[in-house]
C-alpha cells in the first residue's frame, strides 16, 4: 500500500509540475503579445498585423530600431559595438552577441549605419540617414 501512495504523491507533484509550466507559458504568451502591441504602435502598424508577425523577426526589427535610437542620440558621435549590444539587451534579454553582430552588418549593408575605419568596433548612422521614427516601418517591410 506505501508504493500507491509513492506513485499518488508522485502524479500529484508531477500534476503540480505541469500546472506550473502552464502558468509560466501564458505568463510569456502574454508578454509577447503585449510586446507585439508595443511594436505595432511604434511602427504604426495595425494590431492584426502585429499578430501575424514572426516573433524572431519582430526581436530583430526591435533590436534594430534601438541600434539606431541610440545612434541618433549620440548626435553624430560613434558608438561602440558593446554599447549597442547592452542597448538591444535591454529589448530582448536572451539575445547573443553573434546574433546582434548580424543584425549591425545587415543595418550596414542597408546604408542604414557606417563602421567607423578610425575607432575599430564603433558604428554610426550614414549621413543620407533618413529619421529614426520612419526607419522602423522601413526595417518592418524587409
Amino acid at each position: 500500500m506505501s508504493e500507491l501512495g509513492s506513485y499518488s504523491g508522485l502524479a500529484a507533484q508531477t500534476l503540480a509540475e505541469i500546472a506550473e509550466i502552464d502558468r509560466r507559458i501564458a505568463s510569456l504568451i502574454e508578454l509577447r503579445d503585449g510586446l507585439k502591441r508595443v511594436f505595432a504602435n511604434v511602427s504604426g502598424s495595425t494590431s492584426a498585423d502585429a499578430a501575424h508577425l514572426h516573433p524572431a523577426r519582430s526581436r530583430s526589427a526591435m533590436s534594430e530600431y534601438v541600434i539606431i535610437e541610440m545612434l541618433e542620440k549620440a548626435n553624430g558621435q560613434p558608438l561602440k559595438t558593446r554599447e549597442l549590444f547592452e542597448g538591444a539587451r535591454a529589448i530582448s534579454a536572451h539575445l547573443k552577441y553573434v546574433t546582434f553582430r548580424s543584425y549591425l552588418h545587415r543595418l550596414k549593408r542597408r546604408g542604414i549605419i557606417t563602421s567607423e575605419n578610425v575607432d575599430h568596433g564603433s558604428w554610426r548612422l550614414s549621413g543620407n540617414m533618413p529619421c529614426a521614427g520612419n526607419e522602423l516601418a522601413v526595417l518592418a517591410q524587409q
